[in-house]
């Protein structure tokens, strides 16, 4: 009698589990949730596995770098799923990778965290992709350039990031880039990259290479994917939960919606000040051009790969940031108004791991991680980061 009691008590338990999920999948598909589609590329800069492979080498090569010791892969490197791990990077001068890289003498911190170049093929995507395009596609916090290939432009330019004290301040490139056609395997790969012009390296081709290559870098089969296109098994029933409050009681999604659970859009949300930020000179107001304080949504995917998190790196997990989301209120003395959009909820312990739970659902580690061996220029790959 024993063995059937547990018997029958375990179906029981097992119908009851099959109801709750049969509910929950079916409040979820009411929400119309949409994975990613395949990369759009700019007409003008189509993809081709040569453009891939020289974008490779210049993302890994500290040539780039005003003093050869910084590359673009030592603050966006595959071991932090294209972050860097700590709050505000590090750039020239540095030494190390990661968390256990250090300044050097004579040059600030780079004044914000490393977001990952994952996926920001599809930065700019919204809800049902209206008016995406991959030209205008929003780029860095403060949403000061567009597009990948604008964007590939900037680190060279900013001493704290790459160019360090040598010559030339915005039009670096033009200073930096002559090196490459010093080097006969550089000389090469933009010959086959670009086929059809007689001086290939230039800074449009440069740019056009480096977006390309990071236009490869795509995870889209996370589990949150995976349920979207009908393994339903694939989410928890705590995962489903989570999802649904992230949609309803806890608010997320009036900012992080679409395919890339964001908006794009920019809010002042009173993110604390970093203490480096302060001694540096004084708030960070965002862009110059606007000065209030608004600072873009990140997507959430694989967030839970690339703590720490906002603008400035000052929360260290998911649950710090949502704790800050349910109160509500600015934690920066400068920011007195924050966006309508943020406010007070209220959450509790169990709802709140939930939320975290369905973040995790998020992410989805089968990305491309090739670190080379060597890079045309001969320096150390990714910089002094060893």
């Amino acid at each position: 009698m024993k063995i059937n009691f547990i018997i029958i008590s375990f179906i029981l338990i097992g119908c009851a589990d099959s109801d709750t999920t049969f509910h929950l999948d079916e409040e979820i598909s009411k929400l119309e949730l949409e994975s990613l589609p395949s990369v759009t590329f700019p007409l003008n800069n189509i993809s081709s596995i040569d453009k891939v492979e020289l974008g490779r080498m210049l993302f890994w090569d500290p040539i780039l770098g005003g003093e050869l010791d910084v590359a673009c892969a030592t603050c966006h490197h595959p071991n932090f799923a294209y972050g860097d791990a700590i709050d505000l990077s590090i750039g020239t001068r540095g030494l190390g990778l990661g968390t256990h890289r250090v300044e050097g003498e004579g040059i600030d911190r780079v004044p914000r965290n490393s977001p990952t170049i994952l996926n920001s093929a599809y930065n700019g995507l919204t809800k049902n992709h209206i008016n995406y395009n991959p030209d205008s596609a929003v780029m860095f916090w403060d949403g000061r350039e567009q597009s990948l290939e604008e964007q590939s432009k900037k680190p060279p330019t900013s001493r704290s990031e790459m160019l360090g004290d040598f010559i030339g301040g915005q039009y670096a490139l033009e200073y930096i880039l002559p090196r490459l056609k010093e080097i006969e395997a550089y000389v090469n790969l933009f010959s086959l990259a670009f086929p059809q012009d007689d001086n290939p390296i230039n800074i449009k081709n440069y740019s056009k290479a480096m977006a390309t290559f990071e236009r490869t870098l795509i995870t889209n089969n996370s589990p949150y994917d995976q349920y979207i296109k009908g393994a339903l098994a694939a989410l928890t029933a705590t995962q489903k939960r989570g999802l649904l409050l992230f949609n309803g009681k806890a608010k997320c999604s009036e900012c992080h919606s679409g395919p890339m659970l964001s908006d794009w859009s920019f809010h002042a949300l009173g993110v604390k000040e970093h203490p480096i930020k302060e001694l540096q000179g004084g708030p960070d107001k965002g862009d110059e051009r606007f000065d209030d304080f608004k600072f873009r949504t990140p997507s959430l995917r694989n967030i839970s790969l690339t703590a720490p998190y906002m603008h400035n790196g000052m929360y260290a997990t998911l649950e710090e940031v949502i704790e800050f989301h349910i109160r509500g209120r600015s934690e920066n003395p400068y920011v007195e108004k924050v966006s309508d959009l943020f406010g007070t909820v209220t959450l509790t312990k169990e709802e709140i791991n939930e939320l975290i739970e369905f973040m995790i659902a998020l992410e989805d580690n089968n990305f491309d991680k090739t670190i080379p061996l060597t890079v045309p220029s001969g320096l150390n790959p990714g910089g002094n980061i060893d």
